[in-house]
């Protein structure tokens, strides 16, 4: 493999450091977050990318010249590094509760726990859970919910889905601020807390994520080599696997939600039958 054919697969805009997380958009364009802080948005291919426009006749001719790796949008640094990256998969239907897009939205989580939603379409925050805020609600101890340190956004952009230092699943609501100032309850505004599902393990859950048929199941890891499949409906496990001897760092489920992929530091990817 030649150099030349390697540096140009070069990004047009690479980040300062590690990337720990990525997610493709529903139009193949690619959210990265990574350790200097930074959400930014990439277009993957050479044809037209649409992701960072609103709306289709709003895009400027130039945008069919974009190279594959160009950055389309930054958002601002964070502080604090970006672990956790979720998009909206095989969304459900195309419109949230406040009219928006649902499946242009995503999800990002720093490695203190700050959780933040953001249109990438328009580049807009739809909500900021902050480090330290007080809270009520499921799983809440002394009126503080522990930092998360995965997300998983559902497909009908509702609710999102956590997992941390307790070990066990928490629902939250994802409904954008926007639109929860203009409800009357407080418990719809972004990151409350709508449920708290132990696993019965008191193990720092690794990775969360959203069985992409059906939001009722949510897939979780942990650090000492544990899988599990809760059902949000009942707030339950209903299957468990001890697969690692390490802790699992990833999961993947198949298109059609019947596999479950996990990969850990032991070195092995194991699949698993989640029918």
């Amino acid at each position: 493999m030649s150099l030349q054919f390697v540096h140009s697969h070069d990004a047009l805009h690479p980040h300062s450091a590690a990337i720990w997380a990525l997610a493709v958009t529903p139009s193949a364009d690619v959210l990265t977050a990574s350790l200097d802080g930074t959400l930014a948005l990439y277009t993957s291919s050479v044809t037209q990318s649409t992701s960072g426009f609103p709306k289709d006749e709003d895009i400027p001719s130039d945008a069919q010249e974009l190279d594959a790796g160009a950055r389309i949008r930054t958002w601002p640094a964070h502080p604090l590094a970006w672990v956790s990256l979720s998009v909206t998969a095989n969304p459900t239907r195309s419109e949230g509760s406040d009219g928006s897009d649902v499946s242009r939205r995503a999800l990002v989580n720093s490695i203190a726990g700050t959780t933040m939603l953001v249109d990438y379409t328009s580049g807009e925050v739809l909500g900021t859970k902050n480090i330290g805020e007080k809270q009520s609600g499921p799983g809440t101890s002394s009126g503080y919910a522990e930092p998360a340190w995965s997300v998983s956004l559902a497909s009908d952009g509702k609710t999102y889905a956590s997992t941390g230092g307790s070990g066990s699943v928490t629902i939250h609501s994802a409904i954008p601020s926007s639109s929860s100032a203009k409800s009357d309850s407080m418990e719809e505004g972004f990151g409350s807390r709508l449920a708290d599902i132990p696993t019965g393990r008191v193990k720092f859950g690794m990775f969360v994520d959203h069985c992409p048929t059906d939001d009722n199941k949510v897939a979780m890891s942990n650090e000492t080599g544990q899988v599990f499949i809760l059902d949000v409906e009942k707030a339950t496990v209903s299957t468990s696997w001890a697969s690692h001897a390490m802790p699992v760092r990833s999961l993947g489920w198949s298109g059609d939600g019947n596999l479950i992929m996990s990969a850990s530091d032991d070195r092995r990817l194991v699949l698993h039958d989640a029918r």
